[in-house]
């Protein structure tokens, strides 16, 4: 694995981290349906 893909995956996995606890955080107490936990950024989106 190239140096350049190790980073983009790791600024993928931040970028995904971020946006769901920025997503939680927009929506107060409501919690995410079990099917939707783990799936990719834009299906919660």
């Amino acid at each position: 694995m190239s140096p350049n893909k190790e980073l983009m995956t790791f600024m993928a996995n931040e970028y995904y981290s971020r946006a769901r606890r920025s997503y939680k955080e927009m929506k107060g107490p409501y919690t995410l349906p079990r099917n939707q936990i783990g799936k990719p950024a834009r299906a919660i989106l």
